[in-house]
């Protein structure tokens, strides 16, 4: 992932299993538009279900002292 975000949600609570199935998502086309609020990044999901799931990463906001 490279960017900032990315080096976060690595380093986050998520396990490896599920960002690496989120990456393939992402390339293969899966993950629709992503919503970014302050504090949570929300995106629908067309994984092997056989209908779309909403997915949220919750995120903890950082003072401007950290």
């Amino acid at each position: 992932m490279g960017t900032g975000l990315g080096v976060a949600l690595e380093a986050s609570t998520l396990d490896s299993g599920r960002l690496s199935r989120g990456r393939t998502y992402a390339r293969k086309g899966m993950v629709g538009p992503v919503t970014v609020t302050p504090d949570v990044l929300r995106a629908e999901i067309e994984g092997s279900a056989p209908w779309p799931y909403d997915a949220a990463v919750h995120l903890r906001v950082l003072t401007d002292a950290q």
